[in-house]
């Protein structure tokens, strides 16, 4: 009889990461909540602040800013060919995130 492999446990990295992803969706709600966005507007900037991370390789915001949002923005208009109100929700949406949920306003963008 060959022996069973050990179990499997989800390694300390995944598990930080999981916890960072709540904590920060979870702060992503409350600001919105005390903002008084619309619960769908609340979805739309979830989702696309999403997006943004993944764009990025699941790298934290915090370690991200204006060249990486602008770059993200670019490859919406040029490889996704999204339309320029599309753009706007998303730039919407990392304005949202830098400025409200992590207090680092972007700065070039933030006048777009």
């Amino acid at each position: 009889m060959l022996p069973r492999p050990p179990p499997r446990h989800p390694s300390i990295v995944g598990r930080v990461v999981a916890t960072a992803r709540s904590v920060l969706l979870q702060t992503i709600h409350d600001k919105a909540r005390l903002r008084r966005l619309s619960p769908r507007t609340e979805v739309v900037y979830r989702r696309w602040i999403i997006r943004f991370i993944r764009h990025h390789g699941t790298r934290h915001p915090r370690e991200l800013g204006e060249p990486e949002v602008a770059a993200f923005l670019t490859h919406l208009a040029s490889e996704r060919n999204v339309a320029a109100s599309t753009q706007t929700q998303a730039l919407c949406a990392l304005l949202f995130l830098y400025s409200t949920v992590l207090g680092r306003p972007l700065g070039r963008l933030a006048e777009m």
